[in-house]
């Protein structure tokens, strides 16, 4: 069982990669993830994807403080994005 679950755990990962570089919609990803999470748990690659997602969160929040007026430490308080990053995002945005 265990071997098989290694082997289900590899596809499922292989198959996360390949989704995420194709047009598939968020829709269709987030019902694989859900009826495979299990197994998906365990793999590299959905904590690889996991952590991206986490990490655009961070910057979509950085873009609205921006936006808001926010003071550039406070956004790095609340984000955990480096003062760096932020002055990079504010370029972008203004």
């Amino acid at each position: 069982m265990v071997k098989d679950d290694k082997k289900k755990q590899e596809k499922l990962q292989d198959l996360l990669i390949l989704l995420t570089g194709s047009f598939i919609s968020d829709r269709e990803l987030n019902k694989i993830v859900e009826d495979n999470m299990r197994i998906l748990e365990d793999t590299t690659g959905f904590r690889v994807l996991e952590a991206r997602g986490r990490k655009q969160r961070e910057i979509e929040i950085a873009e609205n403080m921006l936006q808001a007026g926010e003071d550039y430490g406070k956004i790095s308080q609340f984000t955990g994005l480096s003062m760096d990053r932020i002055e990079e995002l504010a370029s972008e945005v203004f």
